[in-house]
């Protein structure tokens, strides 16, 4: 994803143009300006076109759909489906947006699972991809890993260089049961294109109730580390946790309840990588759960983790994500708990926030330099992220500790 330019003003500008019906296209017809957002439910951003722009990906009703902002409301860049598309059964559980086959365009691994209207359905991992130069797009799709399972529900999908060879792979995590999650390492043959056809799986790991997976290189470290967070744990009902694998081995990091989401990458801005993650579940949602947001980092002594916010108002926080929004070189944190979506930064001052969109789902894609929220709905919402530091209001005054 491209980085974005600095922001001016305050708030956030909400781009919906006025209220209409979108118009659909035959195949083969490039469409113009349509009068209004299409219906999502399900969103993604990428740069499939290589154009330096993100894509807004749009699934609604069994199709992806491709949007832009435009001077006079929102243009859809049509691409026929393909025959594979066309047979695809169940609804988009997982996005992986990453340049896999290092053609200067974004690729996106598409893990489908069941839906609220479709439950018996395979676990499919799709590949798609644009193709052709400029003026000749075509949609190219493959089928990379395909699984039966009595819970068809894609919960992790991540790219990362597990072996250490500087050779990603590609990490599938689904259930294959009610409470188990199996996980797959999917890794393409040297010398041939990666998204071609399907991927011989290894099995690496199973595990009761992990539904949050993120991966990163630690400091000092040959290979990509990788961390599991779970909203319960070994029994029905027992409290969640977060962890990492070595082996066979489980390396507890503490929480306060049980985990939702967790990302890693540097959400402080000074050069160390970070966990950043949600640890306030419950399933007594209604009173004793909260919409923390905490951040764990690796010190000499072991993990260490802090509370950033627990934030008024949320039993949760499922979806996180690290972004450079104005494009200063230094990281924010945008966070979606039940209820709102939320910036957070660290300062001089400790870590400050505001509120960028009631919400609960999102995802960013940077377009003509700047920052935009795609919030999925009818129609979706395209907010471009304004405003600069100075915005925030303290919400955590420190976030180390000296070490004991």
């Amino acid at each position: 994803m491209p980085q974005a330019d600095k922001g001016t003003g305050a708030g956030t500008a909400d781009l919906a143009a006025a209220p209409g019906q979108v118009p659909t296209f035959p195949p083969g017809v490039v469409p113009g300006q349509a009068r209004t957002w299409p219906t999502c439910s399900f969103v993604g951003a990428a740069d499939i076109d290589g154009n330096g722009d993100d894509d807004i990906l749009c699934w609604n009703n069994g199709r992806w759909s491709f949007w832009h902002p435009g001077d006079e409301g929102p243009f859809e860049t049509f691409l026929p489906p393909t025959d594979l598309e066309k047979k695809l059964i169940g609804a988009p559980n997982a996005l992986l947006v990453a340049d896999i086959d290092h053609d200067g365009r974004e690729d996106v691994l598409i893990g489908y699972g069941m839906s609220k209207e479709q439950r018996d359905v395979p676990v499919h991992l799709v590949a798609l991809r644009v193709k052709g130069k400029s003026g000749s797009h075509r949609r190219v799709t493959t089928s990379l890993y395909r699984a039966a399972s009595s819970r068809p529900q894609v919960v992790g999908l991540l790219l990362a260089d597990l072996e250490g060879d500087s050779r990603p792979e590609i990490l599938i995590a689904h259930h294959d049961s009610k409470y188990f999650v199996t996980a797959f390492v999917l890794r393409p043959a040297p010398g041939r294109d990666p998204l071609a056809g399907p991927l011989k799986a290894r099995r690496l790991t199973r595990i009761r109730m992990a539904s949050s997976w993120t991966a990163g290189r630690l400091p000092g470290h040959r290979k990509a580390s990788l961390f599991v967070g779970r909203p319960y744990g070994e029994k029905k009902l027992d409290p969640g946790d977060l962890f990492m694998l070595k082996g066979k081995e489980r390396v507890h990091i503490s929480t306060h309840l049980g985990v939702r989401t967790v990302v890693f990458g540097d959400g402080d801005g000074d050069g160390s990588p970070d966990l950043l993650f949600g640890d306030g579940w419950h399933y007594d949602y209604g009173h004793k759960a909260s919409g923390r947001l905490s951040i764990a980092r690796l010190e000499p002594y072991g993990w260490s983790t802090h509370l950033i916010q627990d934030t008024p108002g949320q039993y949760e926080i499922r979806k996180i994500r690290i972004v450079d929004v104005d494009m200063d070189g230094r990281p924010e944190v945008i966070a979606a708990g039940n209820r709102r979506i939320s910036l957070f930064w660290f300062s001089a001052d400790g870590w400050m926030t505001r509120t960028l969109a009631d919400g609960s789902d999102f995802e960013v894609a940077v377009i003509g330099g700047a920052a935009h929220l795609i919030i999925p709905g009818t129609p979706v919402r395209v907010v471009r992220i304004e405003g600069g530091r100075r915005d925030g209001v303290p919400v955590s005054w420190t976030h180390r500790t000296p070490a004991p």
